[in-house]
């Protein structure tokens, strides 16, 4: 990777939709060049085209920007004395410093993820001289009032800082099965107890199985690159590379079509959709979403283990599926199919343009630190999270319907013979508990047992 404090490339997504990113250098041979305004007939373009030769790149950002890069410091100093002429001599004053910003930095910030809101408070009061941190539970931080410009610039370095420690953690759903069992002999109970255990075994070894297979089938689909969705996942895992007068990505020969789009810019997570990822929902959902033609069906098949086509509500299919001895996600079927597979593409779109703009800003916020922008970090993050939001809904769904219906059978054990419920040799409760928080957040849930017996038999 290659650093620039500044400067902006752009590349076309799926839909029409663009991403704007630095554009990278190499070590101090690339530089800004900020003009406050420009005498009539001279543009930045026009400087480019006259400035830029086989040892410097002099590229146009905006109208009042220049992105300037040579093959050495050398090289780089020469072009900004010779951009400084171009402008001297028609009469315009030398390039200036950009403008301090005239909208006050607001004195408090909201935390979404870090809950040691009062510790975190403590920490950032002792790192920047002069601004005082207090928190204001339960998710609030409040910084002394200053108005004093360079108060106002380490207030903005003090919120980049609270913005990385703020990032987004995993979410976990835990769905706890609490039973109660019972009986007249020790011998029965002890039966029932092996029985329960091993539901609990199945049903997590199902899982598994079902993941992995799905997995498995992945793999095959992203190992042939003319599957994947260009340009999207060309910008997300080719590699930028600076080299003076013919900066760009890394190319493959399937991707010479992109070569002749203007100022290519890519991110570099050449290991995104690989094989070293681990098999989750999260990691399929991302590599479904970078295909050309995502098979939401072929995905689903292996989950289940089965090719099924029922009719009815997710949640009846489900319980067809549970009756054939199989976990469903038909729920999980259906939301896929309406977001990556539909008739309408925007949902697609809008899933990739999330994803591209968090993996962007996820690089800014370690490559140009100094530059990030709170709000914008803090925006792609809540932004990918809506759009993934239903999809693990509806597969979070799928699971706790599968969960109650084993509930449901062992509290009512069949007789083969008879194909109905077997008279109880006990007594037996069992509930869920779902909990959905965090990862790395402390909670607790807190259940009472209600018994018909005014004391336990």
């Amino acid at each position: 990777m290659f650093r620039a404090p500044e400067g902006f490339a752009i590349s076309i997504l799926a839909a029409g939709i663009s991403v704007y990113a630095p554009a990278a250098k190499a070590d101090s041979s690339c530089s800004i060049e900020r003009f406050a305004s420009l005498p009539s007939g001279l543009t930045t373009d026009s400087i480019a085209q006259k400035v830029s030769n086989a040892m410097i790149s002099v590229k146009a950002v905006n109208a009042t920007r220049l992105l300037v890069c040579g093959d050495s410091a050398d090289s780089l100093r020469a072009a900004e004395q010779a951009i400084d002429l171009m402008i001297a001599d028609a009469g315009q004053a030398k390039k200036t410093e950009p403008p301090k910003k005239d909208r006050p930095e607001s004195n408090q910030m909201r935390v979404f993820f870090h809950r040691d809101l009062t510790g975190l408070a403590s920490a950032l009061d002792k790192a920047v001289a002069g601004i005082g941190v207090s928190a204001s539970p339960p998710d609030l931080l409040v910084f002394k009032p200053n108005t004093d410009a360079i108060d106002e610039n380490s207030l903005r370095e003090l919120k980049r800082l609270v913005t990385l420690i703020d990032s987004p953690r995993p979410e976990i759903l835990l769905n706890a099965w609490s039973v109660q069992v019972s009986g007249g002999e020790q011998k029965g109970v002890d039966a029932r107890a092996r029985e329960l255990r091993d539901r609990v075994y199945e049903y997590n070894q199902r899982l598994q199985e079902a993941l992995q297979r799905a997995w498995t089938y992945l793999g095959g689909q992203r190992k042939d690159r003319n599957n994947w969705a260009w340009p999207f996942t060309h910008y997300v895992l080719s590699d930028f590379n600076y080299n003076a007068g013919a900066s760009g990505c890394s190319y493959h020969d399937e991707d010479a079509k992109l070569k002749s789009l203007k100022w290519d810019y890519c991110l570099g997570y050449e290991r995104a959709f690989g094989k070293v990822m681990q098999p989750s929902i999260m990691n399929m959902i991302g590599i479904l979403a970078g295909l050309k033609n995502p098979d939401v069906s072929g995905l689903v098949v292996q989950l289940e283990g089965q090719r099924f086509a029922g009719d009815g509500g997710c949640d009846s299919r489900d319980e067809t599926l549970f009756n054939a001895g199989a976990v469903g996600f038909e729920c999980f079927r259906d939301r896929l199919s309406m977001i990556l597979a539909g008739g309408d593409r925007i949902p697609l779109a809008r899933l990739r343009a999330a994803m591209a703009d968090y993996l962007f800003q996820y690089k800014f916020s370690y490559e140009y630190f100094h530059d990030l922008d709170s709000y914008d970090y803090a925006k792609s993050a809540q932004r990918l999270d809506a759009e993934l939001d239903p999809l693990l809904e509806a597969f979070n769904h799928d699971l706790l319907l599968y969960l109650r219906k084993i509930q449901t059978k062992l509290a009512c054990p069949t007789d083969e013979s008879k194909s109905r419920c077997q008279e109880p040799k006990g007594y037996a409760e069992s509930g869920i508990v779902t909990l959905r928080t965090i990862g790395g957040t402390d909670s607790s849930v807190s259940t009472q047992t209600q018994s018909s017996f005014k004391t336990t038999p």
